[in-house]
């Protein structure tokens, strides 16, 4: 990964699809530490995703915490 400021992510992975990154992430950051009273999801695309992708992105990101009953 990258961060904004371009300093180092969190790690390194192999490219996948944008529903397989959405799941892990969620799982590894936000599932593993419930149960939450509140959840804010920012996506940020540093200008090199389209939006079409960002919304893809926060669809699932929508799916999932609905389907966890988190939202």
């Amino acid at each position: 990964g990258l961060g904004i400021h371009g300093e180092q992510g969190a790690k390194v992975c192999n490219l996948e699809q944008s529903d397989q990154i959405v799941v892990k992430l969620l799982d590894e950051y936000l599932l593993k530490q419930l149960p939450w009273k509140q959840v804010a999801i920012l996506i940020n695309n540093l200008g090199s995703v389209t939006p079409i992708e960002l919304y893809t992105i926060a669809n699932k990101c929508i799916n999932i915490l609905e389907q966890k009953s988190i939202i």
